[in-house]
């Protein structure tokens, strides 16, 4: 087993950012998946506007990051959490620190509602995950009811990581 050590996250200093609600991560690597992992400390009180927290969390090698989803438990009287950043490296390998820009809202009171959010990640503490577009064409069947009227969604899943769910339209 191994440990990594979670600097962060920090909240952003927006109004509201910080949260009352459990947080969880869950760390993806080019050799699996760990589980989903909470982050907390003996008060119970880390995730405030503005602030830095640091964890200590065991899990399987997952091998070097390529992706955390962070997820909040909309509990406690402040469910929303705005993080801005999360640090994540590992302690028996010293090259492998991977810093993961955040800057989305999560809970059910912003954007969206969602409880959980994937993030890229990037060796470098100064980058910010490059997005590209994409054109996806989608061919329809010609069997009587093969079309819908339902909304689609796609989700890409790569090397470097999985996108959100996207609409197509």
């Amino acid at each position: 087993r191994w440990k990594d050590q979670c600097q962060g996250p920090q909240s952003d200093a927006e109004e509201d950012a910080g949260t009352t609600s459990r947080v969880f991560i869950q760390l993806y690597g080019k050799t699996g998946i760990s589980r989903n992992i909470l982050l907390e400390d003996e008060n119970g009180s880390s995730f405030h506007k503005g602030e830095s927290a640091r964890f200590r969390v065991k899990s399987p090698c997952v091998g070097p990051l390529t992706m955390i989803r962070v997820q909040v438990s909309n509990s406690g009287d402040r469910p929303d959490w705005l993080p801005a950043r999360i640090v994540v490296s590992d302690e028996k390998h010293p090259k492998w620190k991977f810093f993961f820009t955040c800057g989305e809202w999560l809970g059910p009171n912003k954007l969206d509602g969602s409880l959980s959010r994937d993030f890229i990640g990037s060796r470098d503490p100064m980058g910010i995950p490059k997005s590209t577009e994409y054109r996806v064409t989608v061919y329809t069947g010609n069997k009587k009811g093969a079309g819908t009227d339902a909304q689609v969604f796609i989700q890409l899943i790569g090397e470097n990581g999985i996108s959100r769910e996207e609409t197509l339209m």
